[in-house]
């Protein structure tokens, strides 16, 4: 009898094996590399069709969903994991992340690979019908140089170079030029401005929520200016008469009132969870119609360019030019991709340097210039050097700032003089640390035919080593419990900056992908396009969570303020994540593949997200597609508050056509109506809008310069 019951409980107790091999191989009785979808012996026989494996008892079972996503969830911590310890090593391995040997590259330098990148990645395109010259780094050189995204927006790429033939063809009557303009006068200027308490509320508030983001103007002293230069004069502020040569700080008061009032609360006060001053402030300024428009900047643009400003160029008139040029990199209504913010920063960079501003400040005497002013100086230039080389990656041109004598804050400054938030200085900090790893990619980008790929792996490893030590996760940086503490502002730039390099390693790892050789190259064509789709997914994840949720980030005070960074990774990244569906589609990749082997700490539960179904690719693929429906839905909505979010919906209409001409297999049939036909109604007038919303406008500042006047008055 217990002989009969062990049998018994063996047999109950024996597991169910599950052949891991192929049907083929096994009937064959061939080895199997078991390989998904098709193991590369049925490719070679040409029994795809047959290729099949069996399942394991427990994935037919009715929680097969859950413990799926379980299982990925699982992995996604692993890979985490795996990845903190890999960078970590990467960091024991390396003397000094600051130092020029930061990485030994793995290659020996007889096989370093030298890239044509300025052959294959430069050039002319036609842009909002003007000729537009892009670089290697340029977002638009990975447009033109990628076959799959030229595909989808051929129409589009064509009715503009049409535009510009015939825009060009057509001979206009030249207008009278004039350099004698009559300088502006700045009480005109200013001749509608609310109360003085509203005025000084909003100037408060600045300082209060917005210096971190312009943390290169003395309160104090700006402040006493303000105080000679305005006064109270009915239910208006006008200028005194000591204030109309303070044509400068007028225009920083108008700066910093549009800037704080992008971060006024106004949902939060119609729902009544507002109190004390700036409840008092809100219910007065809405009850007397007060609205801070993007008016406000072009007129203080005119103060900022006129004749008195250039001919008297001092250290406020920088400040005021540096603060618009800042204003332009997180305003609603612009963005800092165009041409407008390029001129300004070279504008800046040159009057930085007649200042005497470029040159490490231990070097002028202290009767000539205090302590306070020298490391006010060596804030404006640690701004200018970023801007310039982030400005000039994006651009895929060359860098203004030559100098390399002088670099703020790489090494920790003392400051036994002057006071400065921690915060502050460890993010000047870290934009030190990204402007010497950009510029260094600049230059080697910039040798015509000679770049190195060494060159272009050790800025990429650099980054994720920068990514990995000294900035946090992005879960670590919104969404920390909803709630907006005291932190926010730092967390927020820190988001910004973490979000910008990620979209700067896709650039890298894809001039990486298009440069490597189809057939000899082929596994690191592979490796470097993972990352490529890894970092296009972390992007569109983070631009679909603020356009569902926007004020959950950062809490509504500083929505308006991120917005740009998010719509412009987007904007510059979209296209190419839709195109990972076609080189599916046919074949040239595995969207599932790619997501088994991510690496990034950030691409955590992107497999959950996808909803990826590993048996079957186009699972991912659908829910891939629909995700940039969401995207296109959710962008439109904000698409009259923020130019760059209609820019994305712009993008993802064409996107959406070209699919839904193309693709309807992949699109659900309630899906494939993403475009009514009020549609194009709708995204006509969103056109309108944003044509004539007052920008500014460096073409026609000058050329316009007394007619503002005139209109002013």
């Amino acid at each position: 009898m217990a002989s009969i019951r062990s049998d018994q409980e063996k047999r109950r107790r024996a597991r169910a094996r599950v052949p891991i091999s192929c049907y083929m191989c096994r009937r064959r009785k061939t080895k199997c590399d078991k390989n998904k979808p098709f193991c590369n012996s049925c490719i070679t026989f040409g029994n795809t069709d047959l290729c099949t494996y069996e399942k394991h008892p427990w994935m037919s079972m009715d929680h097969d969903s859950e413990t799926q996503k379980e299982l990925d969830e699982l992995r996604d911590k692993v890979r985490t994991l795996e990845q903190i310890v890999e960078m970590q090593q990467q960091q024991l391995n390396v003397s000094s992340f600051s130092s020029d040997n930061t990485l030994v590259n793995d290659q020996p330098e007889k096989d370093d690979i030298t890239l044509e990148l300025s052959k294959a990645f430069d050039g002319l395109t036609v842009k909002n019908s003007i000729l537009f010259y892009f670089g290697p780094t340029s977002h638009t050189s990975i447009f033109m140089n990628d076959t799959y995204s030229k595909t989808m927006f051929e129409d589009y790429t064509r009715e503009q170079l049409q535009g510009y033939r015939e825009q060009y063809e057509i001979p206009c009557p030249r207008k009278l030029c004039s350099d004698s303009g009559k300088p502006p006068d700045a009480s005109k200027v200013v001749s509608d401005l609310p109360s003085l308490n509203i005025v000084m509320f909003l100037l408060d508030r600045f300082f209060e929520i917005c210096y971190p983001f312009a943390p290169f103007i003395n309160k104090s002293s700006f402040m006493e200016e303000v105080k000679i230069a305005l006064v109270q004069r009915g239910g208006h502020t006008v200028l005194t008469s000591e204030g109309r040569s303070f044509q400068s700080t007028i225009a920083l008061v108008l700066i910093m009132m549009r800037f704080a009032y992008l971060t006024l609360p106004f949902k939060r006060y119609y729902s009544n969870n507002l109190q004390g001053n700036i409840h008092q402030m809100m219910k007065e300024m809405i009850g007397s119609s007060i609205e801070i428009r993007p008016s406000y900047i072009s007129r203080a643009n005119i103060l900022v360019f006129a004749a008195g400003c250039f001919n008297k160029l001092t250290l406020r008139a920088i400040q005021a030019a540096l603060l618009l040029r800042t204003y332009r990199s997180y305003c609603p209504e612009s963005n800092e991709s165009g041409t407008e913010s390029s001129i300004l920063t070279g504008s800046l960079v040159q009057m930085a340097r007649i200042h005497g501003i470029h040159r490490d400040p231990k070097s002028y005497e202290c009767s000539i210039v205090d302590e306070e002013t020298k490391h006010l100086w060596s804030k404006i230039w640690a701004q200018l050097v970023f801007m310039d080389a982030s400005q000039t990656f994006n651009l895929g041109g060359q860098l203004i700032i030559h100098e390399e004598d002088n670099f703020p804050f790489l090494d920790t400054p003392n400051f036994s003089v002057v006071e400065e938030q921690p915060l502050i200085l460890r993010n000047f900090a870290l934009k030190a640390q990204v402007s010497q790893i950009i510029r260094k990619l600049i230059k080697a980008t910039g040798k015509g035919d000679s770049t190195k790929r060494s060159s272009l792996l050790e800025s990429a490893n650099e980054i994720k080593l920068l990514l990995c030590n000294k900035i946090r996760m992005f879960d670590q940086l919104y969404h920390v419990e909803d709630v907006v503490d005291n932190n926010a502002c730092d967390r927020a730039l820190e988001f910004c900056l973490r979000l910008d390099l990620t979209y700067k390693i896709f650039i890298i790892n894809f001039l990486l992908y298009a440069s490597a050789d189809d057939f000899l190259e082929s596994h690191l064509k592979e490796m470097y396009f993972t990352t490529v789709i890894e970092n296009c997914l972390i992007i569109l994840r983070i631009g679909l969570a603020f356009c569902d949720t926007p004020c959950s980030f950062f809490g509504p005070q500083l929505e308006k303020l991120i917005a740009q960074s998010i719509f412009l990774s987007l904007y510059r990244t979209m296209v190419f994540t839709s195109s990972i569906i076609l080189r599916s589609m046919d074949g040239t990749l595995s969207l599932n593949s790619a997501m088994k082997n991510f690496r990034s700490p950030d691409s955590s539960g992107l497999v959950t997200w996808l909803d990826i179904d590993f048996d079957n690719e186009q699972v991912g693929l659908r829910n891939l597609l629909k995700k940039l429906q969401h995207l296109h839905d959710s962008s439109k909505e904000l698409a009259s508050t923020y130019f760059t979010g209609y820019s994305v919906s712009w993008g993802m209409k064409h996107v959406l056509n070209y699919f839904r001409a193309h693709y309807p297999i992949l699109m659900d049939v309630n899906d494939q109506s993403v475009l009514p036909d009020q549609f194009n109604d709708v995204f006509f007038n969103l056109e309108e809008m944003w044509r004539n919303e007052t920008m500014i406008n460096f073409d026609n500042v000058f050329a316009s310069l007394d007619s503002e006047i005139h209109d002013l008055e």
